[in-house]
């Protein structure tokens, strides 16, 4: 037997194959981390962008702000956990200032530091959303997901404000990569309930979250009885040593045991009453305290018993308002799910919460962006939540984060704010419809044998 009879001889590739052979390796090469770096990075940008050129990077807190920074600026000069008016307060829940706090410590208790805090943290969000998307869906649909993470008008705008949904966002996408599917290992459920109390800590919807994983994994999990209730105990355990703190520092303050904050019956009561019901430019979203029966009341009493008070006249206005419920909630369910970013159904846009001082400011200011992008996402999560439902144990945590949020809305007031802490969930269902979409066209195409 000759040598050659055992070799196989393969003529060369043309010089056609063989461009298109290293353009498939160099792509294969530069796809994964620099890919992703380079999306992460344009989110990055435009937070940035919007940091410095719209919001203005020195511009003045406002609204909720306000007390954010104090609480912030107060807790690095190790005054306590205080408002802008000096008085030890519980509005606000702890985890977004303390974090802030400690960047005051190092760098000054300078708002643009805040900013820039913020910005960062939305890049984080557009690499978790990859890594989740990866794991529940495809690289192919993380891919889809993360470039509308980066671009999504919404997530970009709450990235120049010192606000808690960036933080928030940060947390539950971490507890999603704990815990992708309802399960009761330890190595997951462990730091996910961990997450869960820190995601408490930022905004108390995460204590609905918190209890969807544990009925999820309670129900749909094939463990034994027995393991499943121990892990449901230590989850819920878990959660209540890290917001256990925060339930003492109130306990030493105000004399009672609160473990969310004293703003909650406040929000109520503004998402519950006849301004609300009356006044177009209010439907299914807030009203200013001032306009509210009862104010002049509310105002001259202590933090907790104002937010008790207010709690009870919303619930008084519900009793005596039964009649026009559905229509209050079905205000909150669209002002929750609209498309345009301006204030309700008042047509009065959010301008003035930029600076106009720069181009890019007052064209933010006229401008909704957040329509466009929201006219093509909507509709694609829709499609994707849909197609979902064949494999829906899968995605039922992301469906729970959606319920829960939405729930929640109609309890006190719809906003795009609301709505914004499930944008990268509505994203990554939107680019799994967009990937079924590829696929079912690229299957049409192919010549059949």
């Amino acid at each position: 037997m000759e040598i050659t009879d055992t070799i196989s001889i393969v003529a060369p590739p043309s010089p056609r194959v063989f461009r298109q052979r290293l353009i498939e390796e160099s792509t294969l090469r530069f796809s994964n981390g620099t890919w992703l770096f380079l999306v992460v990075l344009l989110g990055l940008v435009a937070r940035l962008v919007l940091v410095g050129y719209v919001v203005g990077l020195d511009r003045e807190t406002t609204g909720d702000e306000i007390d954010y920074h104090a609480l912030a600026s107060n807790l690095a000069d190790g005054n306590g956990y205080r408002v802008a008016d000096g008085h030890l307060s519980a509005r606000r829940p702890p985890l977004y200032p303390v974090a802030l706090s400690v960047l005051y410590r190092v760098f000054g208790a300078d708002p643009a530091v805040a900013r820039l805090f913020q910005a960062v943290l939305g890049a984080v969000i557009i690499w978790l959303v990859f890594l989740v998307s990866r794991r529940l869906f495809a690289e192919r649909v993380a891919w889809i997901a993360a470039v509308l993470t980066a671009v999504n008008p919404f997530l970009i705008f709450v990235s120049g404000y010192l606000l808690t949904e960036n933080l928030y966002i940060v947390l539950l996408l971490m507890i999603l990569l704990a815990v992708p599917k309802p399960t009761w290992e330890w190595r997951r459920i462990i730091p996910a309930a961990v997450l869960l109390g820190l995601c408490t800590l930022a905004r108390p919807t995460a204590a609905g979250v918190a209890i969807w994983i544990v009925l999820s994994a309670l129900v749909l999990t094939r463990d034994r009885v027995s393991t499943r209730l121990i892990g449901a105990l230590a989850v819920l355990v878990l959660v209540g040593l890290v917001v256990f703190p925060w339930g003492v520092r109130n306990h030493a303050v105000f004399g009672k045991w609160l473990f969310t904050t004293t703003h909650g019956g406040v929000t109520f009561y503004q998402g519950n009453n006849a301004a609300v019901l009356e006044y177009p430019q209010y439907y299914g979203g807030v009203a200013p305290l001032y306009m509210l029966p009862g104010y002049e009341v509310l105002e001259k009493k202590p933090e907790i018993e104002k937010d008790e008070e207010a709690r009870a006249l919303g619930k008084q206005f519900l009793r005596e308002n039964k009649r026009h419920l559905p229509i209050l909630v079905w205000r909150k369910f669209a002002r929750f799910w609209r498309f345009q970013s301006d204030a309700g159904m008042s047509g009065v846009k959010s301008g003035w919460w930029f600076s106009k001082d720069s181009v890019l400011g007052r064209l933010a200011s006229s401008l909704d962006v957040g329509f466009i992008y929201a006219v093509l996402a909507i509709p694609l999560f829709v499609v994707g939540l849909v197609l979902s439902l064949r494999n829906w144990s899968r995605f039922v945590l992301l469906y729970g984060l959606v319920l829960i949020h939405t729930a929640v809305t109609l309890v006190f007031h719809g906003s795009i704010r609301m709505r914004v802490p499930i944008e990268p969930v509505m994203a990554m269902f939107a680019a799994y419809a967009l990937h079924c979409v590829v696929q079912r066209v690229r299957y049409r195409r192919e010549p059949t044998p």
